[in-house]
């Protein structure tokens, strides 16, 4: 798992920040089978969030690898201090979901993410709703549409 975590992030820093239309890939690996279905979405602008998620499978289906991410940049580390997030999904409270907080750099870029916790379990949860909220340190936030229509896109690439 922590190497597709760390596939996923790297590819998130290498695509170019104009390329802002979320994109659904899908691919297996042919030296070892691994298929890997990834929902890549860069935030608009300094400051915004965008919802990445990646699933790799190994060619026995011996078990299958999540992650799922809020992603965000600007001149300096926002939230370093102060990430705790709380979540609503279709306007109920959702205290059961939890991150955690990782930070990088892409030349002068500060790129902050929050890995959902047990994303196997929050993927199709919120590929589900209709409306997706958090805050971030006092600050509300919405996942867009058009992430949540990836994850339904990457839930329905996985079937």
């Amino acid at each position: 798992m922590e190497k597709l975590v760390h596939w996923s992030a790297a590819l998130c820093m290498t695509l170019p920040l104009a390329a802002l239309a979320g994109t659904l890939s899908d691919e297996t690996n042919k030296f070892n089978g691994v298929r890997t279905v990834i929902w890549n979405s860069i935030p608009s602008e300094s400051g915004s969030f965008a919802l990445t998620a990646a699933v790799g499978m190994p060619e026995d289906q011996s078990r299958r690898f999540y992650s799922v991410n809020l992603i965000t940049y600007g001149d300096s580390w926002e939230f370093d201090k102060c990430n705790h997030t709380y979540w609503m999904i279709d306007g109920q409270r959702a205290s059961d979901l939890r991150t955690r907080y990782e930070r990088d750099s892409s030349g002068s870029a500060a790129i902050e993410r929050l890995y959902l916790e047990d994303a196997d379990k929050v993927i199709p949860r919120l590929a589900a709703a209709k409306k997706v909220e958090f805050q971030v340190c006092g600050e509300d936030h919405e996942v867009s549409d058009s992430d949540l229509d990836g994850l339904r896109k990457l839930m329905q690439a996985l079937n």
